[in-house]
Parts: structure tokens; C-alpha cells; sequence
């Protein structure tokens, strides 16, 4: 059918959906493409260099940062409340960390106060600090810091554990290779489970 041919209503819709169309179909593919471009771009890539914290009355509720290491793998620090102390160091009260290795399992440290240096990335955890590892591991200290940076942990304090394979006591520990390895510091101790 020839377009001259058709009632001038339809010849009019005919000619605006031909060059609505293409606009809309280009709209969409661009949108299709910018979106994720632009949500990589707003995404942390590496460390957090400062946290997103809305502060009231110099404090804040239910701390929560969340990014990913150099090596992608994501990390959080949470904290039931924190206060800012002074221009980018907080105290936390009730922290947990967890890291995500490029194995999927996860390394957890909790405890009862911490203090959080967004200028350098460094946490530092006191109290009773509680370290658990997916496959069993679980150690007690008094303090440890975290290097947010280079995904390393380490303590000079006395440190007592539990494994799948038995007991450890030392005078500290190094969280190395981005929480891969476990090395005891100074006098330890292990005491392996005997073997049914």
C-alpha cells in the first residue's frame, strides 16, 4: 500500500512512529551502555579513603564501609556506632571486619572498641578481639591492626587459639598474603589433637 493511499491520520501516525522509533531505540541502547560505565565509576576501586559516615552531633549509628581490596576482593568494617574523635579518626564500638579471600572463604575479626584512621586506612581493634577463619581457625588477643592498604593484620600481644588440628599460644601473629597465612610470633606453642 502506498503511503499517499492512506487516510491522512494514519499517514501522519505512520510518518511520526518512523522517526520516533529509531530516537527511542537509540535512547535505550545508550542507556544500555552508559549504566554500567557510570556505576563502575562511582563504585570504590580499591581502599576506602574516607567513610561515608552521616554524622549527628558528632556520632553516628550503624558505621558501615564497604569496598574491595587491590586485588577485588571485598572487605567491610562495621560498627554498632561510631564518633568521630577527630578529622578522620573514629572510635567504634562493637567493630567486625570481614575479608573475602579469592578462595570465598572469609576471615572475621570482632571486638569491643576500635579506632579507625580513615587518613591511612589503618584499624586498630582492642579488647577482646576475636579472629575466625572459614576453615576453622580461631584465635583470642588483645589488640590487633589492620593495614586496610595492603590487607595485612598483626598483633604483639598475647595470642591463644583453636584449629581443627589443635591448640596455639604466642606472643603475637601476622595475618600475611592478604589472609592466606597465619605466622605465630615470638614464644609459641602448639598442641596438636591426637588421631582417632
Amino acid at each position: 500500500m502506498i503511503l499517499n493511499q492512506l487516510h491522512p491520520y494514519r499517514q501522519r501516525t505512520i510518518l511520526f512512529l518512523k522517526y520516533i522509533l529509531p530516537l527511542i531505540a537509540f535512547f535505550v541502547i545508550a542507556l544500555l551502555i552508559i549504566a554500567p560505565l557510570s556505576r563502575a565509576l562511582t563504585q570504590p576501586s580499591q581502599t576506602v579513603l574516607a567513610p561515608t559516615v552521616s554524622l549527628q552531633h558528632n556520632g553516628a549509628k550503624g558505621l558501615r564501609i564497604q569496598s574491595t581490596d587491590a586485588n577485588k576482593r571485598p572487605f567491610e568494617l562495621c560498627a554498632i556506632q561510631g564518633t568521630e574523635v577527630s578529622p578522620g579518626l573514629y572510635e567504634l564500638h562493637e567493630p567486625s571486619f570481614r575479608l573475602t579471600l579469592e578462595s570465598g572463604q572469609a576471615f572475621f575479626i570482632r571486638s569491643s572498641l576500635a579506632k579507625f584512621d580513615a587518613k591511612d586506612d589503618i584499624v586498630d581493634l582492642f579488647g577482646d578481639v576475636d579472629l575466625r577463619h572459614d576453615q576453622g581457625y580461631h584465635l583470642k588477643t588483645s589488640h590487633v591492626r589492620i593495614c586496610l592498604k595492603t590487607m595485612t593484620a598483626w598483633s604483639h600481644s598475647d595470642v591463644s587459639g583453636t584449629s581443627l588440628q589443635g591448640t596455639v599460644a604466642a606472643k603475637g601473629f601476622s595475618l600475611l598474603d592478604q589472609g592466606k597465612k597465619i605466622q605465630l610470633q615470638g614464644q609459641s606453642s602448639l598442641v596438636l589433637n591426637a588421631r582417632a
